[in-house]
């Protein structure tokens, strides 16, 4: 009764061109229409329950998806594109909010993400094994607000975790220029007065 559970499937292409269907019959350009479609197929399982008297909702996701055919910089001194194999992204993500008390709510969350290069080019950020860049293996979120009725107080903190601007596996972090970007911890504080 209080408790749900999906599954998602689905499958989209994107042309060349992308969306504005820009084409250009030039070798150095993404938008030449003798390349494939870049295909994205995705799987997603998840539940949602409510707890305590619907006090509390807990949420569990797990998710997949594989792009084939993207569409990357095969040599850059020419600037000329191509498309490679296929690259995953996969991971879990969990979520609660609720009420601890009459005045007191909660929300968290936590994420864990894998990305991967399955097929690709034989070296660069397209090479086997490469992860995308910019993707946190962690982040965390945290928020909370007491409300009397009279005023509100509330705070939380975000952790995001290592991310990577350069994923070539052949080059080293330390010869990168801004490999990585440390993990950061965030936190804020909202103050809020007013009457209810």
């Amino acid at each position: 009764e209080h408790g749900r559970v999906y599954v998602a499937v689905a499958n989209s292409l994107t042309p060349p061109g992308s969306g504005n269907f820009a084409l250009s019959a030039s070798a150095t350009s993404a938008n030449n229409p003798s390349m494939k479609p870049q295909e994205t197929r995705s799987l997603e399982l998840g539940s949602k329950w409510d707890l305590l008297d619907q006090r509390l909702s807990l949420t569990a996701a797990w998710y997949r998806a594989d792009n084939q055919n993207e569409v990357v910089v095969v040599d850059s001194a020419t600037n000329q594109y191509g498309q490679f194999g296929k690259r995953r992204v996969q991971g879990l993500e969990l979520g609660a909010v609720g009420l601890l008390s009459k005045h007191w709510q909660v929300i968290a969350g936590v994420a864990s993400t894998r990305t991967q290069v399955l097929q690709g080019l034989a070296t660069g950020s397209s090479g086997v094994g490469a992860a995308s860049r910019f993707t946190p293996k962690l982040s965390a979120t945290l928020w909370t607000v007491f409300d009397n009725g009279a005023w509100q107080l509330g705070g939380g903190a975000r952790y995001m975790g290592e991310q990577r601007r350069v994923t070539d596996l052949s080059v080293a972090d330390t010869a990168a220029n801004m490999a990585i970007t440390k993990p950061t911890r965030a936190k804020s504080e909202l103050w809020e007065r007013g009457l209810n």
